[in-house]
């Protein structure tokens, strides 16, 4: 069974309340294990076993983001790697 998006409504900036801990936990539990490394190296599963500290920086940090409305440079940025399909014409976009 696939995991439940998680999303909080759209909410002004003066009404948001910070992230909690609860909240922050229960989305790293959806996370897929067995996924690769995203753009900063870090492994699903290094997430998912955050300790109390660790937790409580990412969910301070990511209140912080929704607050500033600033967000990070690097969050921008993707490593997209192709995989060509055997048997196509490597030249073809459609391959």
């Amino acid at each position: 069974m696939a995991p439940v998006a998680y999303c909080r409504q759209r909410i002004a900036r003066d009404d948001f309340e910070s992230f909690s801990i609860s909240e922050l936990q229960m989305v790293l539990q959806t996370i897929k294990s067995g996924t690769a490394a995203g753009y900063d190296n870090s492994l699903p599963r290094f997430l998912k076993h955050l300790g109390p500290m660790e937790i409580m920086w990412l969910t301070a940090f990511f209140t912080r983001v929704v607050l500033e409305k600033k967000v990070p440079r690097t969050w921008r940025q993707a490593k997209v790697i192709a995989i060509p399909k055997p048997g196509k014409d490597l030249q073809l976009a459609a391959s």
